[in-house]
């Protein structure tokens, strides 16, 4: 027993010499922590005039505060953002991508040789905010080997590429029909320039349906109303996946122009489509969905059942329809659908 006990008194000592060696760790590294953040405020002190009136003002001006170290370049980045956030004119953010790749090329060159993955990441982050020009041929190589165990850097580097507006990116992505995720298509995209951006419209029907549904996004996040029958024309050839991105699309404009493709898809083996004909009913108001909309309430499908409903409650007569369905209506699902929905309307119908 006396053995137990001193083998559990030595260990509770070790114990409580190693929690006190890890605070002391801990303390000691938040105060270089902290003695290095004040550091880098007081450059940033020093730096600011000299970056004001570059960048700012337009003087050419150099000045020996520019020091080959990390924290001068780390407090040159934060100053050069805080003003790319702060103003927003196109001439003064000129200047500071001139300024930066004038002052920071060798130290992003050196982190992009970094063994450490957040460096080389921190870089390519600010390469692309700061469009630096000079790095676009180092990163196409990179960009070619292709050779990434992190896909987060691959990724960094295409969207890099696409901020410094890459001819031979746009050009490979063309070609090669990369097995991109479609969110990175559509963040190329908001990188693009607008030229280079019609030159996938240009081949929409050879792309890779990811592809295809980030071309047909950004035409809908960018409100593009121009594209409606370039959208309405692909709803008859196109894959499950892509219709239903351009319905989502169509839906989102309030607007159709060919209402008979849409109506080609009411009786879709896909439920989805056959919810999205009763949600554009709903956003364009168009009479010649009431009946189908009738129809649409006896869908097997629930959710199909609900947006049909949903989508007779915004025409005048809405109600009416719906109290008729419920009246008379053999279909347990219809009768079901529009109680719910007069109910929901509080509208005055006959039980």
């Amino acid at each position: 027993m006396t053995i137990t006990l001193a083998w559990v008194a030595l260990f509770v000592i070790l114990l409580a010499l190693l929690l006190t060696g890890l605070l002391l760790f801990l303390l000691a590294q938040k105060g270089r922590t902290i003695r290095y953040e004040e550091r880098k405020k007081e450059y940033k002190r020093k730096l600011k005039p000299v970056v004001q009136q570059v960048v700012i003002s337009g003087e050419e001006g150099h000045s020996s505060l520019i020091q080959h170290d990390r924290i001068v370049y780390e407090a040159l980045s934060e100053l050069l953002e805080e003003i790319t956030t702060t103003l927003k004119d196109s001439s003064v953010k000129m200047r500071v991508n001139s300024f930066a790749q004038w002052t920071m090329t060798d130290y992003y060159k050196r982190l992009l040789a970094h063994r450490r993955f957040s460096l080389r990441m921190n870089a390519l982050y600010q390469i692309e905010d700061f469009k630096i020009q000079s790095f676009h041929e180092e990163l196409w190589q990179r960009y070619k080997q292709k050779r990434y165990k992190n896909t987060a850097e691959h990724y960094q580097i295409v969207r890099t590429l696409s901020a410094l507006h890459s001819d031979e990116l746009v050009y490979d992505l063309l070609g090669e029909h990369h097995p991109y995720p479609k969110f990175l298509y559509k963040e190329i995209f908001r990188r693009l320039l607008q030229v280079d951006f019609e030159r996938f419209l240009d081949q929409f029907d050879s792309l890779p349906v990811p592809l295809q549904q980030a071309v047909v996004e950004w035409i809908g996040e960018m409100k593009d109303y121009s594209r409606i029958p370039f959208l309405e024309v692909r709803l008859s050839e196109a894959s499950f996946e892509l219709r239903m991105s351009l319905l989502k699309v169509l839906e989102s404009f309030g607007y159709v122009s060919n209402h008979d493709v849409i109506l080609a898809l009411k009786t879709s083996d896909h439920f989805q489509e056959r919810m999205m004909v009763a949600r554009i009913a709903r956003v364009t108001e168009k009479e010649r969905y009431k009946s189908v909309l009738v129809d649409l309430l006896s869908d097997s499908n629930w959710f199909v059942r609900q947006a049909a409903g949903e989508a007779l409650t915004v025409y005048n007569d809405g109600d009416m329809i719906l109290s008729h369905v419920f009246e008379t209506s053999v279909d347990p699902y219809a009768r079901d659908m529009a109680h719910q929905w007069l109910e929901s309307e509080g509208a005055a119908w006959k039980s």
